[in-house]
């Protein structure tokens, strides 16, 4: 007899098999192609932002872009010349942005990693042609820098830094860039001769996009199943494939007067050109940047997301089933954080890779013994293997219980389709499946109903967009290495949009969004525990400005108390509401951007009224101001309350390599309000140099009462052989 596990497996097979067979008849036609032109490393181009050096004219020119946005498939209103070169070591890449208007480019970021609203230049590369995964590069006009990895055609990570340079020049035809990316940053397939590339340049003052392969509205840039073709690439060297990563911090305790100080390292080692093994010894996390500070108003745990750069390496591999928040097999944040408390890393291993179409990454991670949780080893397996054009199957093995004495298993499979045709559509698929199995030493676990299945079925397109989600969550599943929001549950999600695009050039409007969501979830008893029903109504301006009006119909039914603040506590019952929204946002491009959202709604027994508002502002490339304030006015028949955070962020911005940061963030439930300041100095390409300060106040009854300070130094070498 089948279990239930395995019953609703099977249920998923009929709609795999249809998507398996439609998938050659969408197939898509030849990509466009550029060769890259080879010189010897003493003709090698200075990266100063000015391509005027004659070695450049060597180089074929990529000189037709198109237009993806406002008008698909239209002319450019610039022009925009690329030329790539490259030596045995590393790839070059020109662009020259014509502008017939030069003083009108948006050109005042300079902080690294942030969202670019500036005029930006993006660079995708495949560098095994698979297009599935790939990473972006990407530069503001002011020298702002992004990077990210690309995982399965999905949005990029960002959070990913990869060893590069760009440089930035303004001229009287407009502004020019130059990228230097060393082949030892990328793995790649040296028998292979073609990479997967795109390019893409954003005009901000229009919001115009033009890009040189697939301009599709419905694609993006950084979608690497849409890349044209980089040729006549040969005999590119990784060297010995040895990345060493020295730190060495000194930690001041100014309110104990203690002193603490620790050194250590992070190896990469290239085994073959496609598979990175890596080791970290006394990790160290003291660049990283601070958490936002948040208040709980659910009865559900937040999510944090990973900030940690050894984690954030190669991150994607450990993705799983087109998941982004729950029910996730693996986060990587479980590891060394336990109810909000750092827990010290004593060293990890990790293998990430290919060999063919087989993509794997293998991470164990030893912690220090702790008197409460004894010493731990945190491991987890991923392997997933291309299948059809864009398309893969995959499972991941979990083992360790970072937070309690005791152990814990995860398996689970995933199918994830995609498929692209020539006319930009895009289809895509995702079903999983996972089972975990707990041990707990002072206690017994129930390991009934310790599993989780779902998909989703997306269609991604225009003018119709079209998603729908279900999970079945079961009461004891338990994913100690990853991150579930509530058990013994069932979702089912649906949202649809129509989005209409005015054909009058001269009109303001970019587009309009009418759109739906369904969002319901039950028990495993089919009660309904949460829904919602919220049509919504999004319009967008050509100048990026966005103003979106929803209304809401809501059900919540608590089958237990709910202390929502302390001495306020909801009795359980069923609550039935509607609510209204109000969201502006002006472009990000301005010198002075707004944020303002505001909600009114029925709340369990009583009413909430929510606004938050955002002000950023930027008088130059080398300053950033931002004040965020949060305010949630609660009246329940239980009790009246009032929520108040404010978050307040300034940006010194020397250069883009020299920057010094500080936050400072405050809420009236934990009455304490933390500052951090941190100056960053890369003083060479991969060399970095940190002073961070921490502080932490209770501001109960109006004082200010220190609470810690922290001063820390650090200094982070990459050494590449």
């Amino acid at each position: 007899m089948r279990t239930p596990f395995v019953s609703r497996t099977f249920t998923l097979l009929p709609l795999i098999t249809a998507l398996l067979s439609i998938a050659p008849a969408l197939a898509q036609g030849p990509p466009p192609s550029i060769p890259a032109t080879l010189i010897d490393e003493k003709s090698a181009p200075k990266i100063d932002g000015i391509p005027n050096e004659p070695i450049w004219q060597k180089a074929k020119p990529i000189t037709k872009l198109t237009q993806v946005d406002p008008l698909q498939l239209g002319k450019p209103t610039e022009a925009t010349t690329i030329r790539i070169l490259y030596t045995s070591k590393k790839l070059y890449i020109a662009v020259q942005c014509f502008d017939s208007s030069p003083s009108t480019i948006i050109a005042k970021q300079m902080l690294r990693d942030e969202s670019i609203s500036d005029d930006r230049l993006t660079i995708m590369i495949d560098t095994f042609k698979d297009r599935r995964n790939g990473y972006f590069f990407q530069i503001g006009a002011a020298g702002a820098r992004r990077d990210g990895l690309i995982e399965n055609n999905r949005s990029p990570n960002s959070d990913w830094d990869g060893l590069w340079v760009a440089k930035t020049s303004r001229n009287k035809d407009g502004w020019t860039v130059e990228f230097a990316i060393p082949f030892a940053t990328i793995p790649f397939n040296p028998s292979s001769t073609q990479w997967g590339v795109n390019f893409e340049r954003r005009l901000r003052r229009t919001n115009e996009r033009i890009r040189w392969a697939n301009p599709y509205q419905n694609l993006s840039v950084e979608t690497p199943a849409a890349g044209g073709t980089l040729t006549n690439l040969n005999n590119l060297q990784q060297g010995l494939g040895i990345t060493i990563k020295p730190f060495a911090t000194t930690d001041f305790d100014l309110a104990d007067s203690g002193t603490n100080f620790k050194a250590g390292t992070d190896i990469f080692y290239r085994l073959t050109p496609s598979i990175t093994a890596a080791l970290t010894v006394n990790t160290d996390f003291a660049e990283t940047e601070v958490d936002q500070q948040r208040v709980n108003l659910t009865r559900f745990p937040l999510f944090f997301p990973e900030k940690r750069d050894f984690f954030l390496e190669d991150a994607g591999v450990f993705g799983f089933g087109g998941l982004n928040r729950t029910p996730l097999p693996f986060f990587s944040r479980r590891i060394g954080i336990v109810d909000g408390d750092e827990k010290e890393i004593l060293a990890g291993a990790k293998i990430t890779g290919r060999h063919n179409d087989l993509r794997f990454g293998l991470m164990s991670i030893l912690m220090k013994d702790d008197s409460e949780l004894g010493q731990k080893t945190l491991s987890v397996l991923r392997a997933s293997l291309d299948v059809l054009e864009e398309s893969s199957l995959g499972f991941i093995l979990t083992n360790g219980d970072p937070a309690h004495r005791g152990d814990n298993t995860l398996v689970g499979f995933d199918f994830n389709f995609r498929s692209s045709d020539d006319n930009g559509k895009v289809y895509k698929a995702n079903f999983w499946s996972q089972f975990t199995h707990t041990t707990r030493e002072d206690e017994s676990f129930d390991n009934s109903e310790n599993y989780a299945i779902g998909g989703r079925i997306d269609y991604p397109n225009e003018p119709w967009f079209f998603f729908f989600f279900t999970s079945h969550v079961g009461e004891n599943y338990n994913p100690a290495l990853g991150f579930v929001s509530r058990t013994g549950s069932r979702r089912y999600l649906f949202e649809s949009r129509y989005r209409h695009r005015p054909n009058d050039k001269d009109n303001p409007l970019r587009y309009i969004d009418f759109e739906a969501e369904i969002d319901i979830i039950t028990t495993l008893h089919n009660e309904i525990e949460s829904a919602e029903i919220a049509p919504e109504l999004d319009i967008f301006t050509n100048s990026n400005d966005r103003l979106r009006i929803k209304i809401f119909f809501t059900r919540e039914q608590l089958f237990e108390p709910f202390e929502i603040v302390d001495d306020v506590t909801i009795p359980v019952g069923i609550y039935n509401n509607t609510g209204i929204s109000l969201d502006f946002n002006s472009s990000p491009s301005r010198p002075l951007a707004l944020e303002f959202d505001i909600a009114y709604y029925g709340f369990f027994s009583g009413k909430r009224l929510d606004i938050e508002t955002e002000l950023a502002y930027r008088p130059s490339k080398h300053n950033a101001f931002r004040i965020e304030y949060e305010r949630n006015d609660i009246q329940l028949k239980e009790g009246d309350f009032v929520v108040h955070i404010l978050r307040l962020r300034y940006d010194l911005l020397i250069t883009p390599d020299l920057t010094w940061s500080t936050t400072i963030q405050w809420d009236n439930q934990s009455d304490q309000m933390g500052a951090n300041s941190r100056i960053r100095w890369e003083f060479d390409s991969g060399q970095e140099f940190f002073i961070v300060l921490n502080d932490t106040y209770d501001t109960n009854d109006g004082r200010f009462k220190n609470l810690s300070r922290q001063l820390k130094f650090k200094v982070g070498l990459t050494l590449q052989f």
